[in-house]
């Protein structure tokens, strides 16, 4: 096991210490409630799909080729694993393992229609965009497996982290866990957080983030420091428990990521806050994954 630096949380994503993300997309009926975004009808499945697409894109758009040998700078592996009944993976060539991000870029599973805006003439307008997309959100099961999708997690991180001494000098891998709702499945999710936070790179222990939807435009609990934030400000026992037990999953943002989400998009955070969002609308999502999936830089 690799010896945890005292300045941790400063590596960068290169060729040779690569970067690991991981999602977890809850695929339970409930993802089908709706939400209204810009005058349009979208469920909680579409609008976590669409944001996760839309990373995939713009991290696999910004590879860049090797001047000497052409090849592409390979940085970063993915994986993407639906829960509901059981856990699948929504990438197309159906493995638990994570995938290159050139993998990615040579086989989307397919292309779409996205509206997106440009500047044009000093004004932004919006434009269809033919896009490549990876995942398909395959929603309606009654159970919500989220401690079994955990496991998934961390056996991928720990053989990830094996495959060359170089990954445990790398940022440690991200997972993202993005749902609407608690755990009605076998195992205990907390436990399995914390296993999945105990293993460690150089560079300091994996990091767990968990992003909770919601579609009935409830109260917000962003980043919160201290459990009693959620005990105070939430009145629904069951949801205060749910909320209690992705608080607890969560892991501490690193100062290094706390700065850049300050310093690039203004974001308040404070020191000791979680990677936890409660009640998340879908600008809080894209906005999450845009920064929070990122290495120090």
């Amino acid at each position: 096991m690799a010896m945890i630096s005292e300045d941790t949380y400063r590596k960068y994503w290169e060729r040779k210490f690569r970067g690991l993300l991981i999602f977890l997309l809850d695929q339970s009926g409930s993802m089908l409630q709706e939400v209204e975004v810009g005058g349009k009808t979208y469920t909680n499945g579409a609008i976590a799909t669409a944001a996760l697409n839309d990373l995939i894109y713009n991290i696999t758009n910004n590879i860049q080729a090797d001047d000497v040998t052409g090849q592409l700078k390979d940085y970063c592996d993915i994986l993407v694993l639906g829960y509901g009944d059981q856990v699948l993976p929504l990438l197309d060539n159906g493995r638990t393992t994570p995938i290159s991000i050139s993998e990615l870029m040579a086989n989307p599973k397919g292309h779409t229609q996205v509206q997106v805006g440009r500047m044009v003439q000093g004004r932004v307008i919006q434009v269809q965009e033919n896009r490549p997309y990876w995942v398909a959100p395959v929603i309606g099961s009654k159970r919500t497996e989220m401690a079994m999708a955990l496991q998934y997690a961390y056996e991928a991180i720990r053989n990830w982290l094996a495959v060359d001494k170089a990954r445990e000098r790398s940022f440690p891998p991200i997972v993202v866990n993005i749902t609407d709702g608690d755990h009605n499945g076998v195992g205990n999710p907390v436990t399995e957080a914390n296993h999945i936070r105990e293993q460690v790179t150089v560079d300091g222990h994996v990091l767990l983030f968990n992003c909770h939807l919601t579609s009935h435009g409830r109260q917000r609990i962003v980043f919160p420091q201290r459990l009693e934030t959620i005990q105070k400000q939430i009145t629904d026992a069951d949801e205060r428990e749910w909320a209690t037990q992705l608080f607890t999953m969560s892991s501490i943002i690193p100062r290094t990521i706390i700065r850049r989400a300050r310093n690039l998009y203004h974001v308040t955070l404070e020191d000791e806050a979680r990677g936890f969002i409660y009640n998340a609308s879908p600008g809080d999502l894209m906005n999450f994954l845009r920064w929070g999936t990122q290495p120090n830089g």
